[in-house]
């Protein structure tokens, strides 16, 4: 999976996970409040999505973020020449998107 943003905007760590939301049995309790039962429902398990179509990520250090999930027809803006490029062959660098046929030189290539 690729989305728009691979790194985390506040501290540069990379994608830990989607954040989901799932269905979790509640009980009433005799003072008004709720209990969890214990019971999940792990068929109601969603991606959360915002109305832009974003995913909510998490990086490896648990801050949470929006970003659009990429398709491989999708492009991409390179980060050295800001053209747009298929996806599908641009390269993460460094959590940044560098274009193959523009900007992927063998520089790059041997910093892999």
């Amino acid at each position: 999976m690729r989305w728009e943003d691979m790194v985390c905007p506040e501290c540069g760590a990379g994608i830990a996970g989607v954040v989901n939301e799932i269905t979790a049995d509640l009980q009433e309790a005799d003072d008004g409040s709720y209990e969890f039962t214990g019971t999940t429902d792990f068929d109601t398990q969603t991606d959360l999505v915002d109305g832009e179509g974003r995913e909510k990520l998490v990086c490896h250090n648990g801050h949470e973020f929006w970003s659009r999930p990429l398709a491989d027809s999708d492009f991409v803006a390179c980060h050295l020449c800001w053209h747009e490029v298929p996806v599908k062959t641009a390269h993460l660098h460094n959590g940044k998107w560098i274009g193959d046929a523009c900007c992927w030189d063998e520089r790059l290539r041997a910093s892999e």
